[in-house]
């Protein structure tokens, strides 16, 4: 609603009928049939607009023709404009809140990684000196094996041992996503409000 308030106010209209406009509106409730389809009325005289400006034509009451739309937009437009123009809405928001969902999903797994890391961090800082020694040794060997052992200087050595071991760690010690998600969503039922 602030956003089609704002691009009323760029195309001309005056700020008391676009109030009005928008406000019955939300009266009415903008999530009911009828609300979604006054907004997509609202949506479609703009985008007429926004149309007629991309395309260069004179355009001298921008104003006049949003509200005339509005008023009649069937009679304007036509009822296959109209439902065109929803279906495309429709399509794009769909296709935002996948994308939203995307980044929710790939943010949870990036979380979920630097949890993981940590808790690998620390265990491998807990383990005993003897555990720990034993178990670069082992590690060691088996990079001996390989053919880049020999191009890595001691210390790039020393941290690609360190972080197979860490891996180990995070492998077996640290729970799974799934359980690490059920955990991470009881944790935020219980936090207080």
């Amino acid at each position: 609603a602030a956003r089609l308030l704002e691009t009323f106010a760029e195309y001309g209209v005056v700020a008391h009928v676009a109030l009005s406009l928008i406000r019955k509106t939300l009266d009415a409730g903008p999530l009911t049939e009828e609300g979604l389809r006054t907004l997509d009325i609202y949506e479609i005289a703009l985008d007429m607009c926004r149309q007629k400006k991309t395309a260069g034509q004179n355009m001298k009451n921008p104003a006049g023709l949003i509200v005339k739309i509005i008023k009649d937009p069937y009679s304007v437009l036509g009822e296959e404009v109209i439902d065109s123009a929803r279906r495309t809405f429709r399509q794009k928001e769909h296709a935002i809140f996948a994308q939203q969902e995307l980044a929710e999903q790939r943010a949870l797994v990036l979380e979920y990684e630097q949890y993981r890391d940590e808790m690998a961090q620390t265990l491998f800082e807990e383990l005993p000196d003897s555990v720990r020694t034993n178990l670069r040794r082992e590690k060691n060997d088996l990079f001996r094996q390989q053919a880049r052992y020999d191009k890595l200087d001691a210390k790039a050595r020393e941290q690609e041992v360190d972080d197979l071991i860490r891996h180990d760690l995070a492998r077996r010690e640290v729970p799974p996503f799934e359980k690490w998600y059920i955990r991470r969503r009881a944790q935020q039922t219980v936090l207080p409000f």
